[in-house]
């Protein structure tokens, strides 16, 4: 067992299960994204000020996880989680608009123009000054322009 005093050990667990998640991202192999970061998500961020950029990445990269099977609600809720930890974190602000173009694209798809703007309006809202707003605008300008 895992002395809760040991700081370090804690850290180099946490970096170990973050970069297994990268690991199986890149594969595509969700499930094992998914159970890598239950393991960092057992950790608290308290302590350790590694265990808390590693448990924000943690919460990102289990939100881009489930914003590529096309969960947007859960993936937003991950990428707040690992605002929470690291308020900072532009990845997580960015990741929260493409959630939002990805919605606005489908409902763009079913004819649905008003709740597509709205997502665009929303990804403009939750990363300014990113590529991620550059283009939630276009889509915008294109809907407008239909």
């Amino acid at each position: 067992m895992l002395d809760p005093a040991n700081i370090a050990a804690k850290e180099n667990i946490v970096s170990c299960y973050v970069e297994l998640s990268k690991y199986y991202n890149t594969k595509k192999n969700y499930k094992g994204v998914i159970n890598s970061l239950k393991g960092i998500l057992k950790y608290k961020p308290e302590k350790a000020p590694l265990i808390k950029v590693d448990l924000a990445n943690a919460y990102n990269n289990y939100g881009v996880t489930l914003m590529n099977q096309g969960k947007y609600q859960k993936a937003i809720e991950n990428f707040q989680k690992a605002l929470k930890v690291r308020p900072d974190s532009k990845v997580a602000k960015e990741n929260i608009a493409y959630c939002y173009i990805n919605q606005g694209v489908e409902y763009h798809k079913k004819g649905d123009l008003i709740k597509a703007k709205q997502m665009f309006k929303k990804a403009i809202k939750a990363a300014p000054g990113t590529k991620a707003e550059e283009i939630a605008k276009n889509n915008l300008a294109a809907i407008k322009g239909e």
